[in-house]
């Protein structure tokens, strides 16, 4: 009895314990990379960081709050790694941080119904990339919301997919294309036509039929000559 009192107490607690752990996911911000020796000096200095200047090769600014790079960001030091919140920073400085932003090489938005043929119209690279990718998602994770991420190095590609429907994720092994409201599996099919060589070492005759209209008379042999005698 003892005992099925402990682990009693021991699975009540570790299901609280998982009751309590935090929900963990992926976030993307921006962050400003700094190497420039002038802006390194000013920023140390305006924060009163006593890190010398020449060891310290490197600032990243992280916008954790996805409001602009200024106060409340994260300062981040390299090599050293210590991190600081931005405060107090002058006026001629937060104006400069505002105009800080973050232009994408290449970028496309559409609508939650938007269909391959309407991006693919788009005539642009990405946006027929977007058109695969919503064929993909939607043969393999259903309608509903998700976040994705994609990361291709020179070693390896990693796909990273959260905040999905778990019931949603499934695998059909093979392609579909996005026909608005409906969804088309498309197999592939190879299709190969050959020919037939013949190698002979004699000539070979084809029958060849000729069938016309004779619209006239033509006399040939001994009916030519008494048809010619006569006047």
């Amino acid at each position: 009895m003892r005992i099925i009192t402990l682990l009693g107490c021991i699975t009540a607690a570790v299901s609280c314990a998982l009751a309590q752990l935090p929900q963990i996911s992926p976030a993307m911000h921006l962050q400003a990379f700094i190497d420039a020796p002038s802006l390194i000096g000013e920023l140390l200095e305006q924060q009163m960081i006593p890190v010398p200047i020449g060891e310290v090769k490197a600032l990243v600014i992280h916008d954790l709050t996805s409001n602009g790079f200024g106060e409340g960001d994260v300062l981040e030091l390299l090599p050293q790694g210590e991190v600081h919140v931005l405060a107090g920073l002058s006026a001629s400085l937060r104006q400069r941080m505002r105009e800080w932003s973050f232009a994408a090489n290449r970028e496309v938005r559409a609508p939650l119904d938007v269909t391959q043929e309407e991006l693919r119209a788009a005539n642009q690279p990405v946006a027929a990339l977007l058109a695969d990718l919503l064929a993909a998602s939607h043969n393999n994770l259903g309608a509903g919301p998700f976040e994705l991420a994609l990361d291709r190095s020179r070693d390896e590609l990693v796909l990273r997919i959260w905040d999905y429907e778990s019931d949603s994720l499934f695998s059909r092994g093979n392609l579909a294309e996005d026909t608005g409201s409906s969804r088309r599996v498309m197999d592939i099919v190879q299709i190969v036509r050959q020919d037939t060589t013949y190698i002979v070492d004699q000539t070979l005759h084809d029958l060849l039929i000729l069938e016309s209209t004779v619209v006239d008379t033509v006399y040939v042999g001994a009916k030519a000559r008494e048809h010619e005698a006569k006047p």
